[in-house]
């Protein structure tokens, strides 16, 4: 009998798994399940989930994606009730923002250098004891505003280690062929939590109190570490520590994001949408539940929870397309739909158009942020892939600017203005992104991402990949 249990080069469960067994033999229950599984993983769908390490690390992050839910809907909660401010609100939740602009450049160096795994897991540690705290200081009754800004602060300098050292890790386990499957199936674990857990975050807060609900959120945490450890990660050459040498290493990353248009496009992209679409999502949906649909935490959780459910609709879709070739082209459209819906929820003014526009909206914005994240990895050198892993992490010091502006505007104007303004100022940078860098929209991924594995392999870090139009 040929062996079913042999590994293929792409992952630990084989693609195809057809032994040759003759037709009078019982068949052992251990052949039934690994075909069972084999047939699953072969629905394009689900195609990365025939790496075993990439099924733990998912698990992983959908359970730290449960945690930043419930801490974000809690933290959002309890900002308004205290100073019923949406300023204030949206600077709480945005206040994590803060630490990447200083930290995550040195952290992509370490990621370069390190056991990324080992810096995954120092990380999420230091998540638990932060949201512990948290919870003991909600549980006893001695929470003041300035506690919610230090612990989002604090959240936020986990982050600046954790986010880049996960991308990195998923595309080391994950052929790059696989990359944009890869990161649907991740962008599906965030999506089906925000379908999920914030919903279910609002009664929590109603029925058991927020100091609960954020413990809980601690111990979904635990879980994530747990599973973090059993994750394989092939072994690669590590980039060299050296104190001396730390600015010059950051600036061969600025370097090459620089030179690479394709990844400076991205960034710019992404940065706006974080800036004008995540603070509607984030900062002003307490506002909007509170205010404008005169609601309490349990509509609250369902609009959060009615863009999980697009989210969830988009990543299914991203994830059962595959490889794309028009990445660029798909980025540049679902953004621009995603900026419409922000205009058209601006003025829904019911519950009954919200809910459906914000799932629209909510399905094309995860395609964008798949789509440019994936294509960010897939052109990357390995050797770079920390550093500029984090240097993108590092825009997310614009949310706290735009949640500042998009806060004030809610201030003085009311969310419907501030939303309207946000959406439009996005549609403008859409437009204006093709022109910006020319080839963009012409863009195909192929020949043009092998040319830049050949120069990564050749050592070529100063000559990212460059542009050309081609013809459609």
């Amino acid at each position: 009998m040929q062996d079913i249990r042999r590994t293929s080069p792409d992952g630990d469960v084989p693609p195809h798994c057809n032994p040759v067994t003759r037709s009078d033999s019982p068949k052992p229950p251990s052949v039934s399940r690994v075909r069972f599984l084999s047939e699953l993983t072969r629905l394009r769908t689900l195609e990365s989930f025939q790496h075993r390490d990439f099924g733990v690390l998912w698990v992983a992050i959908f359970c730290m994606s449960i945690t930043g839910w419930i801490i974000n809907i809690v933290t959002g909660w309890l900002t308004y009730e205290l100073t019923s401010s949406p300023l204030l609100t949206g600077l709480a939740i945005g206040m994590g923002a803060v630490p990447p602009v200083v930290i995550a450049p040195i952290a992509g160096v370490l990621i370069d250098s390190l056991d990324r795994k080992k810096v995954m897991v120092a990380a999420m540690a230091s998540y638990a004891v932060f949201i512990a705290a948290f919870g003991l200081i909600v549980i006893f009754g001695v929470l003041q505003p300035w506690h919610i800004f230090a612990v989002s602060f604090l959240m936020g300098v986990s982050g600046s280690f954790l986010r880049p050292a996960e991308q990195a890790v998923l595309a080391n386990i994950v052929p790059k062929k696989r990359l944009v499957n890869a990161f649907a199936l991740v962008a599906f674990a965030g999506s089906i939590t925000r379908l999920i857990a914030p919903a279910v975050t609002g009664f929590l807060i109603a029925f058991i109190g927020p100091g609960v609900s954020i413990m809980l959120a601690c111990a979904f945490v635990l879980a994530g570490i747990k599973l973090t450890l059993l994750v394989r990660v092939p072994e690669r050459e590590s980039h060299q520590l050296r104190p001396k040498t730390v600015l010059s290493d950051l600036q061969e990353a600025g370097r090459y994001v620089k030179g690479s248009h394709i990844v400076l496009a991205m960034m710019v992209l992404t940065t706006a949408m974080l800036t004008f679409v995540s603070t509607i999502n984030m900062g002003l949906m307490p506002v909007f539940a509170s205010e404008v649909f005169d609601a309490g935490p349990q509509i609250l959780g369902l609009l959060v929870a009615a863009l999980g459910g697009g989210m969830t609709i988009g990543t299914i879709a991203i994830a059962t397309v595959g490889d794309l070739r028009r990445r660029t082209r798909i980025v540049l459209i679902t953004g621009a739909i995603t900026a419409l819906g922000v205009i058209a929820f601006s003025h829904s003014g019911t519950l009954l158009l919200a809910f459906p526009i914000i799932m629209l909206y909510g399905a094309t914005m995860v395609m964008t942020w798949t789509v440019a994240g994936a294509l960010i990895q897939s052109v990357v050198p390995d050797a770079l892939r920390g550093r500029v892993s984090a240097l993108s992490v590092m825009t997310v010091a614009f949310f706290p600017l735009g949640t500042f502006f998009v806060g004030g505007l809610a201030q003085f104007f009311g969310a419907p203005m501030a939303a309207l303004i946000s959406g439009s100022t996005i549609l403008m940078v859409i437009i204006a992104i093709p022109f910006m860098f020319r080839g963009l929209w012409s863009y195909r991924a192929g020949d043009s991402l092998e040319a830049d594995e050949e120069a990564a392999d050749d050592n070529s870090l100063d000559t990212p990949d460059k542009l050309e139009p081609q013809p459609a």
